[in-house]
């Protein structure tokens, strides 16, 4: 078996974050390691032996060094952290290396598995790296073996830091079979393990040798890094495997040399593009590259959700906006992915105030400026940067920049320049040059100009149902296809949490195929077809997948009744719901299954300010959703804290208690902690 490696992320002179009650991540994260060591001995494990914790006494660099100098295949390393935020986030989350998926699986184990032991933890879900602000993390980019970083929970928020400290072995027992789990399903990848080949493209042409993929990264040979010219210092981090006598190094691990890397999925062909150290990239008045169709596959990317479907037109905005203003598109578009996570929000700027790059409002004010419009937002933003990078007019006014004026002229022409200046950060522009070169690395990346050979196509194909159809817990439905000749039986399995969970081996009959499936569990679901030739055989490398939503509709809170005010209208900016009115009495029903969290329940009519304004009043957290619904200014309130609540049951009445003029149900959808249009979820919701 493989061994285990953790770290508990801080130490003794990194302090790591505050805590809401003053102690340190440090302090913290320490604690629950030494639990999970202490646990991994209660599953029979051997210190030393089975596992190994990273020394108390160094930090990152040293600790990638530590665990590299002694890991080998089928080992696995978990670093993990104390998140922070503004004191009203809360939550578990993990992240793993972007575009790995394997990795990514193993992400939602660890979770699953801490979550059965904690199910108060809220589950902020499996995360590439790239969501990150920092772009990527090198405690699961640069360890030679299969490795995540677990943020435990939100230590500035005190229900979260208490639920640590009072549940802190359920945190260690949890984390601990997860991480048996994580170790075991790696060592049987690991056995008898040869890597496959791989193409290898270099600035536009083939490459005469092939690379190998490790663990689904891409490893080229080490010849092929000495024809570039690059010279690998002593003590570089850069990731080498042998196999048949040829020396292969981690493809990505070049980017430091100015190497874009790129992949062709229908080929299997890694791809590098090298940049000239003359030509650089951080000068702000200058061209852009990416077009509108890579700007937006770059943000899709990195965020499926959240808000941006809410501003489909952003990518054409920047282009046209900054090329009116010489101002290079690509950097103003990656400072707009740094200060938003990627259209994520969540900090201290709201989507309604299309304010990309946290714009501050003449006077100070805390939430920043508003903008009518996101072209008038972006517009702000690229006079924003002509002022700090150039001394010259604005060539298509008005100035809507509200800063403009204030700023010295031409003070910052390089993205680094404006480190301490636009943001306190020191790293600043080195994290916008961060996710720059990673904008410029995807345009390389799937979509080849004029492949020279059909794209690859799998032996199986699932006709239905369709991608992104919901069916309901316990509900049968049937997945049916087409397949190629050459396949007998068609494998039918849902992965999840790293386990691929078998839905049954189907025999194809006439180029066709069908199975009954049914999932007796709620949530996003993947259900996978992969074509099986006449000896037991895969004949798909990339089998078809769908994925499906399964339990998770939205019912009406009210059954009946009319709108009477909408989500943040003109006049109402921060309404961050729907109010719904009908009669006193109307009953209120749970939009979706989940926890209720909160409740006030003793409020009369005629007390505005009882309830915090909301009166009588639920708050459900609907993990499986990432979700927090609330319904206020109730009349009664029909369930308890702590009790789990099914999707349609009847929670209370409609009233008018709190700060309200008049019976009706004020409904909040929040994501984090931000208020979302519950329209989104619920149309018509009356």
């Amino acid at each position: 078996m493989g061994k285990i490696f953790i770290s508990a992320g801080h130490y003794f002179q990194d302090p790591g974050a505050s805590s809401a009650l003053g102690t340190t991540e440090a302090q913290e994260m320490i604690q629950t390691r030494d639990l999970i060591l202490e646990e991994l001995e209660l599953q029979g494990l051997q210190a030393g032996q089975d596992f190994l914790s990273v020394p108390d006494t160094i930090d990152l660099r040293p600790t990638i060094s530590w665990i590299n100098a002694r890991a080998v295949s089928g080992d696995v390393a978990l670093e993990i952290h104390g998140n922070a935020a503004n004191r009203q986030v809360r939550g578990t989350e993990c992240f793993y290396i972007d575009g790995n998926n394997e990795r990514r699986g193993d992400a939602k184990l660890i979770l699953d598995s801490l979550l059965q032991e904690v199910p108060e933890l809220s589950n902020r879900g499996a995360k590439p790296d790239t969501a990150t602000f920092v772009g990527s993390l090198g405690f699961i980019r640069q360890i030679r073996i299969p490795s995540l970083l677990l943020e435990l929970c939100f230590l500035d928020n005190l229900p979260d830091l208490l639920l640590l400290q009072n549940k802190r072995r359920q945190f260690a027992r949890g984390i601990a079979e997860g991480l048996i789990a994580y170790r075991d399903i790696e060592t049987l990848r690991s056995k008898g393990a040869v890597f496959p080949n791989i193409g290898i493209e270099v600035n536009g042409e083939p490459y005469q040798d092939k690379g190998i993929l490790v663990n689904n990264n891409s490893y080229v040979p080490v010849d092929l890094v000495d024809s570039l010219g690059i010279e690998l210092p002593p003590g570089t981090e850069i990731r080498r495997v042998s196999q048949g006598g040829v020396v292969y190094v981690k493809a990505v691990d070049l980017q430091q040399f100015n190497v874009a890397v790129g992949w062709y999925t229908a080929t299997r062909t890694v791809v590098l593009n090298t940049f000239p150290d003359d030509e650089p990239i951080d000068q702000i008045m200058s061209s852009g590259k990416a077009s509108e169709a890579e700007l937006n596959r770059f943000l899709r990317a990195n965020n499926q959700g959240n808000f941006v479907s809410k501003f489909p037109d952003l990518p054409r905005l920047y282009i046209e906006e900054a090329a009116d203003e010489g101002v290079n598109h690509d950097i103003a578009f990656c400072q707009m992915c740094l200060e938003t996570a990627f259209l994520r929000f969540g900090g201290d700027v709201d989507p309604t105030q299309n304010n990309f790059a946290g714009i501050g409002a003449v006077g100070g004010g805390a939430q920043g400026a508003f903008f009518p419009n996101p072209r008038t937002g972006v517009k702000a933003q690229i006079q924003h940067l002509k002022a700090y990078a150039s001394t010259d007019p604005i060539a298509k006014p008005p100035i809507v920049d509200p800063r403009f004026d204030l700023v010295t002229r031409g003070i910052a022409p390089t993205v680094n320049d404006l480190s301490g200046r636009w943001a306190v950060d020191p790293d600043y522009g080195s994290k916008i040059l961060s996710i720059l070169k990673r904008l410029y690395e995807m345009s390389s990346m799937d979509e080849p100009d004029a492949p020279d050979e059909p794209p690859h196509e799998t032996s199986v194909k699932i006709t239905q149902p369709q991608d992104g159809d919901e069916f309901e817990v316990d509900q049968p439905f049937t997945v049916a296809g087409t397949a190629k000749d050459e396949v007998v039986n068609v494998s039918l399995y849902s992965p999840f949490s790293s386990i691929s969970f078998p839905l049954g081996a189907v025999k194809v009959i006439d180029g066709q195929w069908s199975a009954p499936v049914v999932f007796n569990t709620g949530g996003e679901r993947e259900i996978v077809a992969e074509g099986m030739g006449a000896q037991g055989n895969s004949l798909d490398f990339e089998p078809d997948m769908i994925s499906l939503l399964i339990g998770t509709k939205f019912v009406k809170p009210v059954r009946g009744g009319f709108i009477t005010s909408r989500f943040r209208p003109p006049n109402r900016p921060t309404h961050n719901g729907v109010d719904i009115g009908a009669d006193r009495g109307t009953p209120i029903y749970a939009v979706a299954a989940g926890t209720v969290t909160f409740v006030v329940s003793n409020c009369q009519e005629g007390f505005p300010s009882c309830g915090g304004g909301f009166g009588n009043v639920i708050y459900i957290d609907h993990p499986a959703l990432g979700l927090l619904t609330i319904y206020a200014h109730l009349q009664s309130v029909e369930v308890s804290r702590g009790a789990q609540v099914t999707r349609g049951q009847r929670i209370g009445t409609m009233g008018s208690t709190g700060r309200s003029t008049g019976p009706h149900l004020h409904l909040e959808v929040r994501r984090d902690n931000m208020p979302l249009d519950p329209e989104d979820f619920i149309n018509p919701i009356a």
